[in-house]
């Protein structure tokens, strides 16, 4: 839960608030700002939830609210002083949300819900034909609140809102944690909001408040130790048999039949080649006795025919060499 100067905001998937991780290394030490890690699921509208204990105090007119989504102004909402006694809880809190950005249609207005998009990983030659990709505050909601002084009503001022910016390479987000990009859904038609002009309050330029939020996958918070790893399982031959439930004792006798079947086979193909390997020992030894057989002979038949030519031939005489 993030909460500052008397005032908590959170992020919400289905009217439920997402788990905070807190990193130490992106808190900056100052006692007016808030940084905070949420998991993001692809396709889940998500709201921002702000609100104010009873002890928190306007210090001058109106509570000024700017929300930026991924860099991008897309609302503000202002809170007066003398109306605030109209939505106090029983407690003597009061509180808003942002459900999505309200924008003016014709004469009237709708609202367009945030949506978590995971972000898809191109190649290069898809992303030369994207416009220049920044991934500067890609993955972050920023709530800022500010003392302001009330100002005369106003006509609604239009927001440059965010790019969408679902596409990126690998070179693009090398380095990074990014996973997720925030897209505006659907838009619907809602009632009539009146805008007001504010001012800066003298002494209250900057926020007295800003909550950071970090949006990534849960593998990606895992990366950063901010969600501990799944530890891997021990091995059911180290565990304590008497510990194992009835399934984990039917798998480990399975696992023990099946390693029996294998060092039966191994033994079996060890015997084989113990056997081909002696087999071919004797062919080896048999053909070397043949070769020794057969050089004998030619040297045996070698000598006979040099002893012949030493010996003169007699007339008539007819020489066999066997």
């Amino acid at each position: 839960m993030a909460i500052l100067k008397g005032i908590d905001v959170t992020v919400r998937v289905n009217e439920q608030p997402l788990h905070e991780y807190n990193d130490d290394e992106d808190d900056n030490g100052e006692d007016n700002a808030i940084t905070r890690y949420v998991e993001a699921t692809s396709g889940a509208q998500f709201s921002i939830d702000y609100e104010a204990s009873a002890s928190f105090k306007l210090v001058t007119d109106v509570v000024a609210v700017e929300f930026r989504l991924d860099g991008g102004l897309v609302d503000t909402a202002i809170h007066r002083k003398e109306k605030l006694s109209n939505y106090r809880s029983l407690d003597g809190s009061w509180s808003s949300a942002f459900y999505g950005t309200r924008e003016p249609v014709g004469k009237g207005w709708r609202m367009r819900p945030f949506i978590f998009e995971e972000i898809a990983i191109v190649d290069e030659a898809i992303a030369s034909r994207l416009k220049n990709p920044s991934t500067t505050n890609m993955g972050t909601v920023v709530v800022a609140f500010y003392h302001r002084r009330l100002g005369p009503k106003s006509a609604p001022a239009k927001f440059k809102g965010k790019k969408e910016i679902s596409q990126l390479t690998e070179k693009n987000l090398k380095g990074k944690t990014l996973t997720h990009n925030a897209k505006l859904g659907m838009a619907k038609d809602i009632g009539n909001v009146t805008t007001w002009k504010t001012y800066p309050a003298d002494g209250h330029e900057d926020p007295f408040a800003t909550f950071n939020f970090k949006y990534r996958s849960r593998r990606a918070l895992k990366s950063l130790l901010l969600i501990p790893r799944t530890p891997s399982p021990i091995p059911l031959e180290d565990r304590d048999f008497e510990t194992l439930t009835q399934e984990e004792r039917d798998e480990f006798a399975r696992g023990q039949h099946t390693l029996k079947a294998r060092l039966r086979a191994e033994r079996e193909l060890n015997i084989v080649t113990d056997k081909t390997e002696r087999l071919a020992e004797v062919k080896r030894e048999r053909d070397d006795r043949r070769d020794d057989d057969e050089e004998y002979s030619e040297l045996l038949r070698s000598a006979k025919v040099q002893k012949v030519q030493k010996r003169p031939f007699e007339p008539g005489e007819v020489v066999v060499i066997d």
